[in-house]
């Protein structure tokens, strides 16, 4: 089958996204390994985006081989499609559906690992519990919805991918192209949206402004080029301006997703003046039960009274209780040590 420049150019351009997108998500991984952090759901996550992603691509290099059902009313009046047309016409429609299913899993998998690196800094959103379970709570609404659209267009189902006779205008799938970008470019609204209150917090060094400056330009870049797929009632996009939104995306979704991880900003920290600034302010462990935070600070009271390595000094911990006991056991030592001293040397004046 000779290949058309048209589709060429199509094959350069998922080969080169491709290559970067699938090297976002590869990294990240890499990097967990080097740095020898347990994977965590977010990894698992990643692996199956990358999946999802791998099969999108391989499917995107058939259908621009095969082509589709979707054919021009101009190009198909007088053209005569032999039995191998046909039949490598309805394989890249059938590709095509299943496509857009395994493209729309790729999308929300990314979002909710955003979500999930969300988690990590709790004390700068407002209400952190509401906000984040009803963002997950939208986000498979959102996902279930896009679903159900991709195979309620055609009736019967056959004409998704029936290439003679004419199929109709439902192969365009103009109502999914509608709601998928409506509520794609919704949900990276509320990812970009939620954070904004922690971002602007006063007190943060240049270099982090201008990292989070970055983050939330690439956020409102990836807002325009979600809303560009948005149909127009008497224009159809081609394919190729199609396929380059959709590569952009990817790649965008999967560098945002990932990127705080490769930098290793996520990562945990013994040391409050080298946390990095994602790290839970809030997040301690206890023995005890019943442990509350004082004043944000990293001070935790239990009913042992169990401090960790990083927390305040022992001369800030008495100052903040006096009357504890285990402050007043070191008063005593204190007492005792002067008592002892003075002894000493009466005894000896005394001599």
């Amino acid at each position: 089958m000779a290949m058309t420049s048209n589709a060429k150019q199509n094959f350069i351009l998922v080969g080169v996204f491709g290559l970067f997108t699938v090297a976002v998500m590869f990294i990240r991984l890499l990097m967990q390994k080097i740095r020898k952090r347990s994977f965590g759901a977010s990894d698992y996550l990643t692996i199956f985006a990358l999946i999802c992603y791998c099969a999108v691509t391989a499917m995107t290099v058939l259908i621009f081989l095969w082509g589709t059902n979707v054919i021009d009313p101009r190009d198909r009046m007088g053209k005569q499609f032999t039995i191998s047309d046909i039949h490598h016409r309805e394989i890249g429609s059938k590709l095509a559906l299943v496509g857009r299913v395994v493209c729309t899993t790729y999308l929300w998998t990314q979002k909710t690992i955003i979500l999930a690196l969300y988690t990590r800094i709790p004390p700068g959103l407002l209400w952190p519990n509401h906000i984040l379970s009803a963002s997950l709570a939208l986000l498979a609404v959102t996902f279930v919805l896009v679903q159900v659209i991709s195979f309620s267009e055609c009736s019967p189902f056959h004409l998704y991918w029936q290439v003679e006779p004419d199929p109709g205008p439902c192969v365009k799938t103009t109502l999914h192209s509608f709601v998928q970008t409506i509520t794609n470019t919704l949900t990276h609204i509320l990812l970009l949206a939620i954070p904004l209150r922690w971002a602007f917090q006063k007190h943060r060094p240049l270099t982090e402004k201008l990292l989070l400056a970055f983050l939330f330009s690439l956020g409102i870049f990836l807002i325009a080029v979600a809303l560009a797929p948005l149909p127009i009632p008497g224009h159809d996009a081609t394919r190729s301006y199609q396929n380059a939104l959709k590569q952009s995306e990817a790649l965008l979704a999967a560098f945002l997703a990932n990127i705080i991880t490769i930098a290793g900003l996520d990562s945990p920290s013994t040391d409050e003046d080298d946390a990095p600034f994602l790290s839970s302010n809030t997040k301690r462990r206890s023995n005890g039960s019943g442990f509350r935070s004082l004043f944000d600070r990293e001070i935790v009271v239990t009913s042992n009274f169990e401090m960790q390595s990083q927390t305040a000094s022992p001369a800030r911990v008495r100052q903040m209780f006096p009357r504890h006991p285990w402050t007043a056991f070191q008063r005593m030592s204190n007492e005792n040590l002067i008592i002892r001293a003075k002894g000493g040397r009466d005894s000896r004046e005394s001599k």
